[in-house]
């Protein structure tokens, strides 16, 4: 994100709010069993906006509120039985965009299920996406 901040600096690089690890209990798999047990995710996601203004002027008004967006996070995972990781993500994200529209300007966001794999820590997906 180049050009001009809200705050009158250049700015070279996104600014980013991240929540990370945020593990929650989810209805997520394709097999049978799975539709009858809640799995932990870990959920990262990370907005980027120009946080410049609230660098500035320290006040909570001006920047993503990052207590809303984990919110949002828990809503979209404990709406009902996902079969995919990967669903998971998309509708994070798209909810996110539609939440901060006009604010954030890009999401990532990783979903990691612990339980997928006996010798694996997780399995995780990690997408990207826009504002349209």
């Amino acid at each position: 994100m180049a050009g001009r901040s809200k705050s009158g600096y250049e700015a070279t690089v996104g600014d980013w709010i991240r929540v990370e690890g945020l593990c929650l209990q989810a209805h997520v798999g394709v097999y049978p069993h799975e539709r009858l047990i809640r799995q932990r995710v870990i959920v990262d996601v990370g907005l980027e906006a120009d946080l410049s203004s609230a660098g500035l002027s320290d006040r909570v008004e001006d920047t993503i509120d990052y207590d809303l967006a984990a919110s949002e996070v828990r809503a979209v995972v404990q709406s009902g039985h996902h079969q995919l990781i990967e669903s998971i993500a998309e509708s994070v994200a798209r909810r996110l965009l539609l939440c901060f529209q006009g604010r954030v300007t890009r999401v990532r966001v990783r979903v990691g299920k612990p339980s997928a794999l006996p010798d694996a820590r997780a399995v995780a997906v990690e997408i990207e996406r826009s504002a349209p």
